[in-house]
């Protein structure tokens, strides 16, 4: 009956020369709530045209209902839809800022959930904390994917290729004055310390960082609150400069700790991203980029 009730209003507004978008979106409600139908469901919000007031839902239930039907490449887009939408929209605030935000909360969920995909997942929780910067609780899920996220890229990364050794040297030449480093490194932006310099403690029992960061890792497995053994581990990874590793670190102690931890380490796993963002723009990897500042921005938040 709603279902019917629905439909001829929509259809006498539309006689009328008006779109009711509000009314469509209902009528797409009741197609799946009433009748199970989710195409065409889909094909009522899609008519609905971006920049209005039901334009969030509309893309919201849009990629909702996709991935229910299986086709999680349509839902990626009408999610991606969602975030233009936020994008776009001035001065969203209070009570409609906060409703948007538990649409991407949930799109992220699904994101996760169905497809797998961090990055997008991350994407909608770093437009929602943007919209609701104080919730505890969509910060938590922020740091949490970032970490996740973070340890899936690590894992993408190949080895390193040993160099071949065989390779006849050439001939010594006269000594040249080095290179003065790039403006533009990282270490002229100071966001890594020198690689493979020995800390006091290992240099002081001859044990090398890489062997110290297995210590010191298993410290931490073994006691996750042990604090003072999270910021020496931390200490070398940057050191050696294993950031995605040390992103990790930080982002699954920010989550266990409290408020105060939180706070001490924020600034340091901002700084760790910005150096992940200098390094994938200067791979020419620039989405990645995007990405890892977009974190370095609502970190700073």
């Amino acid at each position: 009956m709603a279902r019917f009730v629905f439909a001829r209003a929509a259809a006498l507004e539309a006689r009328r020369g008006r779109i009711a978008h509000g009314i469509e979106l209902e009528l797409a409600r009741s197609l799946v709530e009433v009748a199970g139908d989710r195409p065409a469901a889909v094909a009522r919000v899609r008519r609905i045209p971006p920049g209005i007031d039901q334009s969030f839902e509309a893309r919201f239930l849009e990629g909702r209902w996709r991935a229910e039907l299986g086709d999680f490449a349509g839902a990626a887009v009408a999610f991606g839809r969602l975030r233009d939408e936020v994008e776009r929209a001035p001065g969203l605030a209070g009570d409609r800022a906060a409703a948007v935000a538990v649409l991407l909360v949930e799109a992220a969920a699904i994101e996760e959930r169905e497809r797998g995909d961090l990055q997008a997942a991350q994407r909608h929780l770093g437009l929602a904390m943007r919209l609701r910067p104080r919730d505890r609780a969509i910060g938590a899920s922020f740091r949490r994917v970032a970490g996740e996220a973070a340890r899936a890229v690590k894992a993408l990364v190949p080895p390193a290729v040993e160099e071949d050794t065989s390779v006849e040297e050439p001939a010594p030449s006269e000594p040249s004055e080095p290179e003065a480093p790039s403006p533009t490194s990282l270490d002229a932006l100071g966001l890594l310390q020198e690689e493979g310099a020995l800390s006091e403690d290992a240099a002081a029992t001859g044990v090398s960082e890489e062997a110290l960061v297995d210590q010191l890792a298993a410290r931490v497995r073994a006691d996750p609150s042990d604090h003072e053994s999270v910021l020496e581990l931390a200490d070398v990874l940057e050191r050696l400069g294993r950031h995605l590793d040390l992103l990790a670190l930080l982002s699954a102690r920010m989550e266990e700790g409290g408020e105060a931890v939180r706070r001490e380490l924020s600034p340091r796993r901002r700084r760790v991203l910005e150096a992940l963002a200098f390094q994938a723009r200067a791979e020419g990897k620039a989405s990645e980029a995007e990405l890892y500042e977009m974190m370095a921005a609502a970190e700073g938040e």
